[in-house]
């Protein structure tokens, strides 16, 4: 398997599409070893994970075709994922798709958007949201947002969502962790989109705290034209 591609996503994949590929592979699939008979089993490594098409359905439904790669094997599954309802499941059977918890937690963030219409998703889980101060180079004001920890048992990670004066729906993406699994030592990555176009990103450096939680936070980046952006929390 040498030279082959085993992560990220195929040429031709959008890449916002494949984020959220990636994000419904791991919140619906689960790895278990052929000799297990226990119940449960454990999530996708995205490192592992290679998204070869991403089908947006006339109806919306994405359909999601996948490979893992596991002990030199390579295993081919499909997932499907309605942003409408955030319902998804690890494969092409929509009776089976049931409410993904971390998708509730981004529906929470980008509550202006017409892709999520449903304001008793945001209501579930305001208590947990956290406001965020941007400053981004070039502007005389720094610009308000909030996160909201992802539901997830891979890394800890955070949805992401800044509102500018410039589009009448807010900048979205997330912080995540490069590993698999957390490394204290390590920064995360972000990343931003805006809808007309500008994106944003850098690294994360966020120690954790006593309690074994995320603490304090500062992150540093850029935009597209290289202008610098920085948050902290």
């Amino acid at each position: 398997m040498g030279g082959c591609q085993t992560s990220g996503f195929r040429p031709g994949v959008d890449t916002e599409l494949g984020q959220t590929a990636m994000q419904v592979i791991a919140a619906s699939c689960r790895v278990v070893k052929t000799n297990n008979t226990s119940a449960g089993g454990y999530a996708p490594s995205p490192f592992d994970t290679l998204i070869n098409t991403v089908t947006v359905q006339s109806d919306g439904w994405l359909l999601i075709d996948f490979s893992y790669f596991s002990n030199q094997r390579r295993l081919n599954g499909k997932a499907i994922y309605d942003p409408k309802t955030l319902k998804g499941t690890c494969s092409d059977k929509r009776e089976h798709a049931i409410l993904l918890p971390r998708f509730v937690s981004h529906a929470a963030i980008i509550e202006n958007s017409s892709d999520y219409p449903d304001a008793t998703l945001r209501n579930s889980v305001t208590p947990y949201l956290r406001s965020i101060q941007v400053y981004w180079s070039g502007h005389k004001q720094p610009f308000s947002g909030e996160y909201v920890f992802k539901e997830t048992d891979i890394a800890p990670g955070a949805w992401l969502s800044v509102n500018t004066p410039y589009d009448t729906e807010p900048c979205t993406g997330s912080f995540y962790s490069p590993n698999p699994y957390y490394v204290p030592e390590a920064l995360f990555r972000w990343n931003l989109t805006c809808r007309n176009g500008a994106t944003l990103s850098g690294t994360f450096d966020a120690p954790l705290a006593e309690n074994g939680h995320i603490g304090k936070g500062h992150a540093d980046g850029s935009d597209s034209l290289g202008q610098p952006v920085t948050f902290s929390f």
